[in-house]
């Protein structure tokens, strides 16, 4: 069984918000009907200058990154590809099998 706490939400390719299993599982709680992503997603500020985050950035930026944000979103350096999702509890995980 593939499970998820965050995911991505792109638009024509760029990635423009995410939508966590918790807000999914309000929704469905309150007894709405989802009809569309778009209502229920947290979107990107498109005037906030976004911090890239790349499969090169260093985990001590990336633990920095966290003091600020609940999730990362892992890109290409010119940010066009969104490649995977991290998380804090993510990091700690890694860091903890890597000793």
């Amino acid at each position: 069984m593939f499970c998820f706490s965050v995911r991505a939400v792109l638009h024509n390719k760029k990635l423009v918000g995410y939508v966590t299993l918790n807000d999914l599982r309000q929704v469905d709680g309150e007894g709405k009907d989802i009809k569309t992503v778009d209502r229920t997603m947290h979107h990107f500020n498109k005037f906030e200058k976004l911090q890239v985050i790349t499969p090169e950035t260093p985990l001590t930026e990336l633990d920095e990154f966290f003091e600020r944000h609940p999730v990362a979103f892992v890109t290409d350096s010119e940010a066009k590809w969104c490649l995977g999702v991290v998380t804090k509890i993510d990091l700690v995980s890694y860091l903890e099998k890597r000793g």
